[in-house]
């Protein structure tokens, strides 16, 4: 569903240091509904490697490799994005807030900001901290296979899970430093 790791500013930055600022992560705890919904996430690191797999394999390989569509995972666990994020959110110092808000309620809300906001754009300009595709990304089902990956490219991931988040939290610390 995202990537996360050394490098990112889209996926987990943004959380990181809004809950910096807010001393909490509340923001994530508002979006995710734990244990309704399964996601995958994907090291930065071992999609650098898939690609360089890849660039081998269509040299070695073009009318096997070519054309074809793949699917890129490691071995992130899959579970929600909260879940996901608790061993860097607990590496880097922070903690989640105890409140979440469903996404039943809060996505009519946001729709109705986004709306106003839209309106408004012309004289005064402001950006949510997240939006309703954000919710609706973090609350969605997405899960997928390696395997045509690994039979076609040869492709495994180069960095294990451990190793992932361990550089993965020297990265997002960066971000909370005192």
């Amino acid at each position: 569903m995202g990537m996360y790791g050394e490098g990112d500013n889209t996926v987990i930055t943004p959380a990181v240091l809004r809950a910096k600022q807010d001393k909490s992560i509340t923001a994530i705890g508002y979006w995710c509904k734990p244990g309704e919904n399964d996601q995958q996430m994907l090291y930065v690191g071992n999609s650098a490697w898939a690609h360089l797999c890849a660039v081998k394999a269509l040299r070695e390989r073009p009318d096997q490799c070519g054309g074809e569509v793949y699917f890129l995972t490691d071995d992130t666990p899959r579970g929600t994005f909260r879940a996901m994020c608790t061993p860097i959110i607990n590496a880097v110092g922070l903690h989640y807030s105890d409140r979440v808000i469903p996404s039943g309620i809060l996505l009519p809300i946001v729709y109705v900001i986004e709306f106003i906001l839209t309106l408004i754009s012309p004289i005064y300009k402001y950006s949510l901290p997240f939006t309703s595709n954000t919710l609706y990304l973090l609350n969605a089902q997405a899960t997928f296979s390696r395997q045509k990956l690994e039979t076609n490219v040869n492709y495994s991931p180069l960095f294990s899970y451990s190793e992932a988040m361990k550089r993965s939290c020297q990265f997002y610390k960066r971000f909370v430093k005192p």
